[in-house]
């Protein structure tokens, strides 16, 4: 992995930055100032950041972690290790996808030596957590499941962080090893849109298939989680 300085940092680069206090750059006069008014003071370790806007910099990804919640156009100041900046490609997958049900939250993470994790790279990482967000924030999606939204939730997401598989694949026919159907996505005959070809049912199984969505469900997954 090449070695990360001052030079090429703002490069195509995933952070962490740890938020520090305000007053260190009314003490020290920054090094550089950007086009968007964020700050940068070098130091042979790392880098201090001033700015309102973190997450996606320009090619970067740069998170600031903080126990307070950071707010959107507030600034704040992080510091980040030179050896904690890890470069974007599409060559390696390093990100794995952490999610608290609880709490309803979601992020991505660098580790790629981490132990019984699927990665992605970060691009794809950063679109399914974008996904699973809306899954756990929304329940539109869950109308035509027979099963607890929070059990189909969990049984989604946990697929969806632990495969390439996309939701539309898992919404439409999750299956069990033996390739049985234990749930679908069903419509009403008369609301089925055929111009739209994730949809399309076959009329005669609705009623037969319905019936027994919960079941299989239930019978496949109760001893899994």
């Amino acid at each position: 992995m090449k070695t990360i300085t001052s030079n090429n940092f703002f490069k195509h680069t995933f952070c962490e930055f740890q938020k520090v206090e305000l007053a260190f750059f009314s003490e020290n006069k920054f090094h550089f100032k950007s086009k968007a008014n964020s700050q940068y003071f070098y130091t042979d370790k790392g880098v201090y950041r001033y700015s309102n806007h973190w997450g996606r910099v320009a090619n970067c990804r740069w998170r600031l972690l903080s126990d307070e919640k950071i707010k959107n156009q507030n600034y704040y100041i992080g510091f980040a290790k030179w050896i904690n900046f890890y470069p974007l490609n599409e060559a390696e997958k390093q990100f794995y996808i952490s999610v608290d049900f609880e709490n309803k939250m979601v992020d991505f993470y660098h580790n790629p030596t981490k132990e019984n994790v699927f990665l992605f790279f970060a691009e794809t990482a950063q679109k399914k957590v974008i996904q699973i967000r809306k899954i756990l924030s929304e329940d539109k999606w869950a109308t035509y499941f027979d099963v607890d939204i929070e059990f189909l939730r969990k049984k989604i997401i946990k697929e969806y962080i632990n495969s390439n598989k996309t939701l539309q694949q898992l919404k439409l026919e999750l299956r069990s090893n033996d390739g049985v159907i234990f749930s679908t996505k069903l419509l009403p005959p008369e609301k089925i849109d055929n111009s739209n070809s994730s949809d399309i049912l076959i009329r005669t199984l609705y009623f037969t298939v319905r019936r027994f969505n919960y079941f299989f469900l239930t019978l496949h997954l109760g001893s899994h989680y």
